[in-house]
């Protein structure tokens, strides 16, 4: 914002200086130069975006100057990590999740750190809540998700994100049957990390 105001007042300058009149010009009519130099021009434009901005912040109340509060209770998880998938790019994520899925034995009982977008459904059918990681591959085509079942100290809907908000959970990898579908599911997890949706 700032430097395109400076431009504009650059090219206002020099558009003016195009059209003054030349010394002699100004010694015939005895008319003064009171034009300043590009840096003065470049100064007093700074002052005034600075002054504006300061009295836009001057206008909110304390409140609306602080920082939102989250309500999602942050937790660190106590104990040793297997597999750690934030430190992972997006696609290795996607990637471990997938392989998970396909072969769920090799990753049961260890617990995982994922790192993903908050998802929650509900089911009226049985009043269950469900809640899940989810992750997508770099080019957001795909999405894999584990599900989570956050320790017995969380409160819903108190302690839990926002639909869509960015979390990292931790928890001991289980497998369970729902139906006639196996599901992965982190059990006894805790939301280590919390990033509101934009």
């Amino acid at each position: 914002m700032m430097k395109r105001t400076i431009e504009n007042a650059v090219a206002a300058l020099l558009l003016v200086s195009l059209c003054a009149c030349s010394p002699e010009q100004s010694a015939r009519t005895g008319a003064q130069s009171t034009s300043k130099d590009v840096s003065d021009v470049i100064e007093d434009l700074a002052e005034k975006e600075d002054q504006q901005n300061s009295e836009v912040n001057e206008e909110k109340t304390p409140e609306e100057q602080a920082e939102p509060e989250t309500s999602v209770r942050l937790m660190e998880w106590q104990g040793n990590i297997d597999i750690d998938l934030t430190e992972m790019n997006s696609t290795m994520i996607y990637s471990e999740v997938y392989n998970m899925m396909m072969d769920p034995m090799d990753y049961i009982g260890k617990t995982i750190r994922i790192f993903g977008t908050y998802a929650h459904a509900y089911e009226e059918q049985n009043q269950q809540h469900y809640y899940a990681c989810v992750v997508q591959d770099a080019t957001a085509c795909c999405a894999q998700g584990l599900e989570f079942v956050l320790d017995g100290s969380y409160v819903w809907p108190d302690d839990y994100p926002e639909e869509g908000d960015e979390v990292v959970v931790t928890g001991v990898l289980h497998l369970y049957s729902s139906d006639m579908f196996k599901v992965l599911q982190l059990d006894d997890a805790v939301i280590e990390s919390h990033t509101p949706k934009a």
